[in-house]
């Protein structure tokens, strides 16, 4: 089912240290390009809005602030295909974060319809280290799709684990979505020894659990729709 790790958790490896492949197709790019695809796996094409303008800026905007931003960009006649939200969008009990902050986002739903009102594609921020913790709207729900019921502390970040994933994209995540985040750009400052990816277990160093979110995200929507828990639309990150 394509998953990285064993039913323990730990992640799959290839006996050997090097995967060598040689691609000898002279100037017959195609040909080169389509070995590449069957070794690699398909390349999505890029969503036109992300070959457009972008705006960020890490700071504490509010619903009334962010149509006066973009109400900005109109009145000078300027682009604007994405807005993306900083990690002030959420709660600021941890630098990680999935519940709206409702002093800055009273109603997100309405916020982000707005914005999608206008054309906009909208993204916010992530930062995953620190797991899922009990300030969360979804902390219980997502809890007991994990099978623990009666947890009441953090639920650690573990990217091995299917039912953490699967609990933290499809139980605490998809709610955002539904309300209108188009998606999620995955920051990490918080070190690589999150998440059990196997870091401490290279012989060649640590890996970035990074690269198990962005498959996590990238993959949601075609999981979904195989497993008939619907077919998201929400179906993209950025590392």
């Amino acid at each position: 089912d394509d998953w990285w790790a064993d039913a323990e958790g730990s992640m799959l490896r290839n006996i050997d240290t090097h995967d060598l492949y040689l691609f000898a197709h002279g100037h017959d790019y195609p040909a080169a390009l389509h070995d590449l695809q069957a070794v690699g796996g398909k390349v999505p094409l890029l969503p036109r809005r992300n070959l457009g303008v972008w705006f960020t800026r890490w700071y504490d905007y509010d619903a009334a602030d962010v149509r006066r931003l973009v109400g900005e960009f109109e009145r000078r006649a300027l682009p604007l295909d994405v807005l993306v939200l900083d990690m002030n969008w959420h709660t600021k009990d941890a630098w990680t974060g999935y519940s709206f902050d409702k002093t800055l986002f009273p109603d997100p739903a309405e916020a982000l319809g707005w914005l999608r009102s206008k054309g906009l594609a909208v993204a916010a921020n992530l930062h995953d280290a620190e797991g899922i913790n009990p300030w969360e709207e979804r902390h219980a729900a997502a809890a007991a799709a994990m099978g623990q019921p009666n947890a009441s502390g953090q639920l650690a970040l573990r990217l091995t684990s299917k039912e953490y994933v699967f609990a933290l994209e499809d139980v605490v995540l998809r709610p955002r979505e539904e309300e209108g985040m188009r998606f999620w750009w995955i920051d990490w400052q918080q070190g690589e020894t999150q998440g059990g990816t196997g870091q401490d277990h290279r012989p060649d160093g640590k890996m970035n659990p990074t690269v198990w979110t962005a498959k996590a995200r990238v993959t949601d929507s075609l999981r979904r729709c195989r497993t008939g828990g619907g077919c998201s639309t929400c179906a993209a990150s950025l590392c």
